[in-house]
């Protein structure tokens, strides 16, 4: 039986920087998405910088916030790494 290869560390940095993008590219100061996102404004900046893990549910309300998919900003987490070929 083989043993399942353990999941990567999440990319944190290409994270944040997704967020920092989709923020950007709309015109968002982070005062108004972390506002929108019932958040305070340093866990916002921590999470751009890729300093600071946050909960999905953090995620989802950033992402509500942006207007944008939970989807279109996890995929940086994982995006350079190559799909494994078995799943468990």
């Amino acid at each position: 039986m083989t043993q399942p290869t353990p999941s990567p560390d999440a990319d944190l940095r290409a994270l944040g920087m997704e967020v920092a993008k989709a923020r950007s590219a709309r015109g968002f100061s982070i005062d108004a998405v972390a506002g929108a996102a019932g958040i305070d404004r340093t866990t916002l900046m921590r999470l751009e910088a890729g300093d600071h893990a946050v909960s999905v549910r953090v995620l989802h309300n950033v992402a509500h916030a942006l207007g944008t998919p939970i989807g279109d900003l996890a995929e940086s987490l994982c995006g350079d790494r190559p799909q494994a070929a078995h799943r468990p």
